[in-house]
């Protein structure tokens, strides 16, 4: 991630500070040159800004948490080669950025003024931010689902839905969904809110570039939550049962091979007690 590094050294001071130079700033600049909706605008903007600064905080802190609950290598070399981010997600991020902040200025949603670019700036590092917070959940998406893949001995044998960095992922699966679905709803209605009346009589690239965009805002944060926090949630399980079913796999060889009843007993129970164990991380 580009701001990747500045995280770990902004504060929420410096953070509200930040806020507040941009909040003056944008006042001195619509004075100077009005801009149509800018004081609903710019709230909107910041709070989002500030949001997400929270957001990515708590992800980076989460991450680091689940990094050094994972003691199993192969498990650990998997999560690191799909969570550190890559050359080619920078170009996705910017390249969207680049294409919605464009396509808003194309169709009159951005006025081509000093205000207007100070608008376009600010949303265009708010949406790059939430982009990149994106593909970080598609990344922990791809490694858990990839799980199913990778023989795995690091989890609690008689409880596998108790294992810290199972629950450490469930967790930080849940907060993203969470903001996810805050976010994805203020991106809509800031852009909803943006469109211009006469918009529809805009022909040609503009038009086209438009609803391009609002195909897109309905497949991230619409059309595509639903089947995502699907594949989160069998994952997730798929993950659990199979760990369940290792554990069953060699209590029953154990059972097999005991030649008293206690210890049959004994092992019968523990089958029984892993078979009721929940299949979800708690």
């Amino acid at each position: 991630m580009l701001l990747k590094s500045l995280y770990p050294k902004l504060t929420n001071k410096t953070m509200i500070i930040t806020a507040s130079i941009l909040l003056i700033l944008g006042q001195i600049l619509n004075v100077i040159c009005p801009h149509h909706l800018f004081h609903v605008n710019q709230i909107m903007l910041l709070t989002m800004f500030l949001l997400e600064f929270m957001v990515i905080k708590h992800i980076q802190a989460g991450t680091e948490e689940l990094k050094q609950s994972i003691k199993e290598s192969s498990v650990f070399h998997s999560f690191i080669s799909r969570i550190d981010c890559s050359i080619t997600s920078e170009i996705i991020s910017f390249a969207l950025v680049a294409f919605f902040i464009t396509t808003m200025f194309a169709v009159g949603c951005l006025e081509p003024t000093i205000t207007g670019i100070y608008g376009g700036a600010l949303g265009a590092v708010v949406f790059y931010i939430g982009i990149q917070a994106y593909i970080h959940y598609l990344s922990l998406l791809q490694f858990s689902f990839n799980l199913k893949n990778i023989k795995i001995n690091d989890y609690s044998f008689y409880y596998p839905a108790l294992t810290k960095w199972m629950r450490e992922l469930s967790k930080e699966f849940k907060f993203i969904e969470k903001w996810f679905i805050t976010l994805g709803l203020m991106y809509i209605t800031i852009y909803a809110i943006n469109i211009p009346q006469d918009f529809i009589a805009t022909a040609g690239l503009p038009l086209n570039m438009f609803l391009a965009s609002w195909a897109g805002i309905f497949i991230l944060f619409i059309f595509a939550v639903p089947f995502l926090f699907s594949i989160r949630k069998d994952s997730l399980k798929t993950l659990v049962c199979k760990c369940k079913e290792n554990s069953l796999n060699h209590l029953e060889r154990k059972l097999a091979t005991v030649p008293n009843s206690t210890e049959q007993d004994r092992y019968a129970f523990l089958i029984k007690s892993v078979s009721g164990t929940e299949n979800y991380p708690l």
